[in-house]
């Protein structure tokens, strides 16, 4: 008798559907807290430059907690336990911000948070990408519900900032990071591979040139893309007002939503190093764009190239990660390439943005930006080579007959 193909698997698409349910839930979290963070901590007594260091901080918090929580996945445990196991203390931490008053306990709950949410992404990558090859559709089709709950969340923070309601943010976040631990309890328990040289499996892993390359240039790249994330809304908040940030965001979500729903067929044509170098010379000209221009609606019109800033390059990058891993290792790999890109990097852009921002402002900022995105460009289209396999990143997983 043959196997059933994942279509008649009748669990396959409610699994599917829970993953999707807790990147809606997760990254609503991430919308309702990530923008507006300099703010909370203006709130709690930080100046303007003192908020983006302690934002450069928290992201090596990221660095060290991420490989820690991933590696310990490979070896002992699995997303889905680690998920969950993550999910009630960071509830208590915005609990406790919820009901306590702007200061110092602000600040050690959000580094705490950060430490404890750091692997989140790289975990529901990996639960997603078993979850699509089992129900026969594509990694972006279910990834893209993590970008409907961040703009969800990001217009909703911006509203509330509006109305001075920051606190009613917070229990949005708490109730948010409730739902995905509701979420993440409903899926299975996926049998692991045999776990036995994990260490080897590593070095495996750093010898896949393609890999190395990748690190190289999504850091480059993060290195605006992270000072962007944080410095975007404060900025523009005073230009235009916290709803129409909010409007912005969400317009660069659905130009990601758009490409991450459709853009696999166009991603499996041109391969992940012409999608890479594409998606870099895009936010290239977009921060350029952003430091000539004096319109603030130009700089909201221009949310929509994120299609390319980070939809086409996060795709390509997790599709070019899952062919280059061995499976023992996957949860470090994820783990490795969102410490490296959104922890190391986006701490690097951070610290710079800082001096850069005393300087010049946020034009500044945006200029520098622009040109490590080219350098990004550059490498990417010189030292990437093609990726021979195909993965559920950008195609259906194949039926298994």
């Amino acid at each position: 008798m043959c196997p059933a193909t994942p279509l008649q698997d009748p669990h396959a698409r409610r699994d599917a559907t829970y993953v999707s349910a807790l990147y809606l839930s997760l990254f609503a979290s991430f919308g309702l807290f990530g923008p507006f963070s300099a703010l909370y901590l203006r709130l709690a007594g930080l100046s303007a430059a003192g908020a983006t260091m302690f934002l450069a901080f928290t992201r090596l918090l990221r660095v060290v907690s991420t490989p820690v929580w991933t590696t310990w996945v490979d070896a002992r445990s699995s997303p889905r336990q680690v998920l969950l196991w993550t999910s009630l203390p960071t509830a208590l931490l915005f609990l406790w911000m919820f009901v306590s008053a702007p200061g110092v306990s602000w600040l050690v709950c959000f580094a705490a948070f950060i430490a404890l949410r750091g692997p989140a992404v790289s975990l529901c990558d990996v639960l997603a990408l078993d979850a699509a090859k089992r129900a026969d559709t594509s990694y972006g089709r279910l990834r893209l519900f993590g970008t409907v709950g961040y703009c969800t969340g990001a217009f909703a923070a911006g509203w509330l900032q509006q109305r001075g309601d920051l606190r009613a943010a917070l229990a949005l976040t708490l109730v948010a990071t409730l739902l995905g631990a509701l979420s993440v309890s409903r899926l299975p328990k996926v049998k692991a591979p045999p776990r036995q040289g994990i260490l080897r499996d590593l070095r495996t892993l750093f010898s896949q040139r393609r890999y190395v390359v990748l690190l190289l240039c999504a850091a480059l790249h993060q290195l605006g893309l992270g000072a962007y994330d944080m410095l975007y809304a404060p900025w523009a908040s005073a230009q235009i007002g916290g709803t129409v940030v909010g409007l912005s965001i969400a317009l660069g979500g659905i130009a990601e939503v758009l490409f991450m729903a459709g853009g696999g067929g166009w991603l499996r044509r041109v391969g992940p190093r012409g999608v890479l170098t594409l998606a870099f010379v895009v936010s290239a000209l977009r921060w350029f764009a952003m430091s000539r221009t004096q319109s603030a609606w130009v700089m909201v019109a221009l949310q929509a190239s994120h299609a390319f800033t980070f939809g086409a390059f996060y795709l390509a990058s997790i599709d070019l990660i899952e062919a280059e891993t061995p499976r023992t290792v996957r949860a470090s790999a994820q783990g490795i390439f969102t410490m490296s890109t959104f922890g190391v990097a986006a701490a690097l852009g951070l610290a710079v943005a800082a001096p850069l921002q005393r300087t010049g402002g946020f034009i500044r900022v945006m200029q520098a930006s622009s040109a490590a995105a080219l350098m990004a460009a550059l490498i990417a289209w010189l030292a990437l080579g093609p990726v021979k396999s195909t993965h559920p990143a950008t195609s259906p997983g194949p039926s298994q007959v």
